[in-house]
């Protein structure tokens, strides 16, 4: 079964052919934006480029199972100092490491995570290497932007941008990735996304978190315990990985459910949403509405969740 990985076609063409023909693609540079991709599409590459089979990268082989595991010995990903630096000490051994028959592959994969963790003294110590690789390795360079890199380590990689995937392409990845999701919701994160899968899966991520957040947050205003309810609202606002948008919506979503259930339409499959009657849910929705309207004026977090908090507990108490 071929290793599954959406778009980027003419990336994945060219290591087909360079693993069948065994040359080309000794040094590529691959930029792209965070979550578009470009560790899954290295390892792509890795795959490719060591597979046993005749039609690479099969995804079946062990040399295949072995690197989607992040275990293969002859894919190696350099070590980095205290200061998140590939050191020059540290390439200098990559250059005589290089040069040393592979553990158990026909080639080494050396792959640089982050161009970025590498300086300019390392990124010099690099280039003789990249300038007369040896038959048996090959490295790959994964950066944001080109900028990153001197020219002369541009001059001598053959240099690919990970590709924005079509809606359709996107589509089909979420399908396979999230079977489960709702298809507005699907829809969403597609227009979010940007077409990058990565980013994807980050929204994804990072929504179930703050649905979680969310509903945490109005269970605690359903105790009426002030205090912990301006406590808990610190600690989302200090928290850099809270998404208010994300946290936003699905507290509207929680509340609305709620709203069904005073109704007395039941819930939507939320059974663990507080009830809070309807003259109340109403208005805390209202005070949501009217709060998250300030976002449009960068209202920052700590100014939100106070605002929030504030109106909550007028309104519950």
């Amino acid at each position: 079964m071929s290793l599954l990985v959406f778009g980027n076609e003419r990336l994945k063409a060219a290591a087909k052919a360079a693993a069948l023909s065994g040359n080309g693609m000794r040094v590529i540079v691959l930029e792209g934006p965070a979550g578009s991709g470009k560790r899954t599409l290295a390892r792509y590459l890795a795959t490719a480029f060591l597979c046993e089979s005749s039609t690479p990268p099969c995804g079946s082989c062990n040399t295949c199972r072995l690197i989607e595991k992040g275990i293969h010995p002859d894919v190696i990903i350099p070590e980095k100092d205290r200061k998140k630096v590939i050191s020059v000490e540290q390439i200098k051994r990559l250059r005589t490491d290089a040069y040393i028959r592979p553990h158990v592959a026909k080639e080494k994969v050396y792959l640089f995570e982050d161009a970025e963790e590498l300086n300019t003294e390392g990124q010099n110590a690099l280039l003789k290497l990249l300038e007369e690789p040896p038959d048996t390795a090959r490295f790959i360079i994964l950066c944001r932007s080109r900028s990153h890199l001197l020219p002369t380590v541009l001059s001598r990689s053959t240099l690919y941008t990970a590709e924005a995937l079509t809606h359709d392409l996107m589509d089909a990845f979420l399908k396979k990735s999230a079977p489960d999701m709702d298809p507005l919701d699907r829809e969403d994160v597609i227009r979010l996304s940007g077409g990058y899968a990565g980013r994807a899966l980050e929204l994804i991520t990072k929504g179930n978190a703050m649905r979680k957040a969310a509903l945490n947050y109005l269970k605690t205003a359903a105790r009426k315990d002030e205090f912990a309810l301006y406590r808990l609202g610190e600690t989302l606002a200090g928290d850099t990985n809270t998404d208010l948008d994300a946290f936003i919506s699905a507290l509207r979503d929680f509340l609305c459910l709620s709203a069904k259930s005073a109704a007395g339409l039941g819930y939507a499959g939320e059974e663990t949403v507080p009830e809070f009657g309807k003259e109340k849910v109403y208005a805390l929705l209202e005070a949501l509405h009217h709060i998250s309207g300030y976002r449009n004026a960068n209202l920052s977090a700590s100014a939100f969740f106070a605002g929030l908090t504030t109106s909550f507990a007028s309104i519950l108490n």
